[in-house]
């Protein structure tokens, strides 16, 4: 028997560098170069970091240092830009950087002045708030000691008062005191936040280091969950593409996955009387081993930075090792991974789908009982279009696409057994995604691509049959161009309890007789170049059939309620 545990820890220990390459760390898809020195402050030295690490959307980074650099802006090279809040003294401490409108702006903490504060970019202060004395939580103002803010999109604030009283504060868009929750009792140092925007309804993540534990609440301050186990002393979190790094100040930092299960420990210090020290001097350092991490952030493209506490400034870099690039790719390197795995939504790198030969399929497979015959080859009456009545041409027994926009269903469906026929056009002109475009949304919002994927490459997330910008099919089982082709769906929508998604939409895919999604479960609707999500909507949706301008045929389409 595999032993998984033995196995995570030996993919998170330091490989030692080789003439290949540089000493890494993790597994893929979190597989990392250590990269030590990069930094290059002012001095030549940090001074104390007691903070956390933030980037503004030009890829700027923000850090906090105990000097008259409390907040200090450095390029992603490593190169120092400028940096304010000289006045902070020896406190600044927990930070997030929020757009609102089309202005960025910088909250944050200082812990030894008790206050919070919001920033311009430049630093200038426009809003300023001390200790909430309307909580009634406090004697004195100074008995509010906070270490982390977070925004959450709709304008709710979230201080937590990790080295004070382990209240959490809510605040409004405006900074009027809110409510309270949390406090002695129920956490213990309550050291970081984050806004989880990952899933619907959001939650507000609390680091309740000293329980060795993360609380989850809802943006009304209920506790509905807690993340408990692969933690010592857990000290803030950083969401990316559907990940959180953990930097926990016992020596290491924990990667944790979409659903909150641990992935891997990277760089674990193996000295624990080096853990969660603050005095380790510059000698005892070793690359490959945190100290006392205690803040860490993924850039855009997935390199990880970690701060450790210390007395002389330690921040290093761990860059991200993606697969070899494969020759002839086509698609993107610059949009973001989707959870769980190591490609980009549309990453020109992911291997397409193996091709192979269609079986008989299910051509001019008639309705069965209960089914609703939606094109019957004669007209499109329980269709509409754009501008009223749906206007694709109608001739021969089929419809096709004929640039006056997508066409929708005028009923409305949820679980559904669907059929229906396709022809990309023949002569084919055009290549990738501009050849033979169209796509069937479930419910409007979950797609399954029509594309002319016959000796034709695109971004595997994007060709025929694709659960598009999420899953390649499992084969490419197309069939050339002008030749008729068969989708049989089986699709089960998701469930909402109000805001909250309770089970995702899943889907089964039978393309010419050949089965390429197996109960694949949507990560959410579709989306271009973005990572899908879900919202809250109803049970029953239209089905659409796109108009991507090129003229695809369709025939014999049918739905069965299920």
């Amino acid at each position: 028997m595999i032993d998984l545990g033995l196995l995570l820890v030996l993919a998170a220990l330091p490989q030692a560098p080789t003439d290949a390459g540089p000493l890494t760390l993790g597994a893929q898809p979190h597989l990392y170069a250590w990269e030590s020195g990069w930094l290059k402050p002012p001095g030549g030295r940090l001074g104390n970091t007691h903070g956390v690490i933030v980037e503004d959307a030009a890829g700027n980074l923000y850090l906090n240092t105990d000097t008259e650099h409390a907040i200090a802006v450095y390029a992603r090279d490593g190169a120092f830009l400028r940096s304010f809040g000289a006045e902070e003294g020896e406190g600044v401490h927990g930070m997030c950087i929020v757009k609102e409108g089309a202005e960025e702006f910088l909250y944050h903490v200082n812990f030894r002045l008790h206050h919070w504060k919001k920033r311009r970019l430049d630093g200038t202060v426009v809003l300023e708030r001390g200790a909430p004395l309307e909580s009634q939580k406090y004697e004195r103002p100074d008995q509010f000691r906070p270490t982390s803010i977070a925004v959450a999109p709709n304008g709710a604030t979230f201080v937590s008062d990790g080295y004070g009283t382990s209240w959490v504060h809510q605040y409004d868009r405006d900074g009027r005191y809110v409510r309270s929750f949390g406090g002695p009792g129920v956490l213990n140092c309550c050291h970081g936040l984050l806004v989880d925007t990952r899933r619907e309804p959001h939650t507000l993540l609390v680091a309740d280091r000293e329980n060795a534990r993360f609380v989850r609440y809802d943006l009304e301050g209920l506790q509905v969950g807690e993340i408990r186990g692969p933690f010592r002393r857990p000290c803030s979190v950083q969401e990316h593409d559907g990940y959180l790094a953990v930097p926990d100040l016992a020596g290491r930092v924990t990667i944790l996955g979409p659903g909150d299960e641990l992935v891997v420990h990277l760089g674990d210090q193996p000295d624990p009387s080096k853990r969660a020290r603050n005095d380790v001097p510059e000698s005892d350092w070793r690359d490959g081993h945190f100290l006392a991490p205690h803040g860490a952030h993924w850039d855009r493209d997935g390199n990880l930075y970690v701060m450790d506490w210390n007395f002389l400034g330690r921040v290093n870099k761990l860059r991200r090792l993606l697969p070899p690039a494969l020759a002839g790719g086509v698609g993107y390197t610059d949009t973001p991974f989707l959870p769980g795995t190591p490609w980009r939504v549309h990453d020109q790198n992911r291997p397409p789908a193996e091709v192979v030969e269609p079986a008989g399929g299910t051509l001019l497979a008639p309705a069965p009982e209960g089914a609703l015959v939606l094109f019957d080859g004669s007209d499109l009456t329980r269709w509409a279009g754009g501008q009223g009545d749906a206007a694709w041409l109608v001739r021969d027994g089929y419809a096709e696409v004929n640039g006056t926009g997508n066409i929708t269903t005028r009923a409305s469906f949820g679980d559904c057994q669907l059929h229906l026929e396709f022809a990309t056009p023949r002569p084919p002109k055009g290549d990738s995604q501009g050849r033979g475009n169209s796509g069937v949304f479930l419910m409007g919002r979950y797609e399954v691509q029509i594309l002319d994927s016959f000796e034709n490459r695109t971004y595997a997330d994007g060709q025929c049959a694709a659960l598009y910008g999420q899953y390649p099919p499992l084969y490419n089982a197309s069939r050339g161009p002008g030749e008729w082709q068969t989708y049989d769906i089986t699709f089960r929508a998701p469930r909402f309890e109000g805001e909250r998604l309770v089970s995702p939409a899943t889907i089964t895919v039978v393309h010419n007789g050949v089965v390429v999604h197996a109960n694949q479960t949507f990560l959410g609707a579709t989306r271009h170049k973005e990572v899908a999500t879900y919202a809250p909507h109803a049970a029953e949706l239209p089905l659409v059939l796109q108009d991507h301008g090129d003229p695809v045929r369709f025939r014999n389409v049918w739905i069965r309620r299920l």
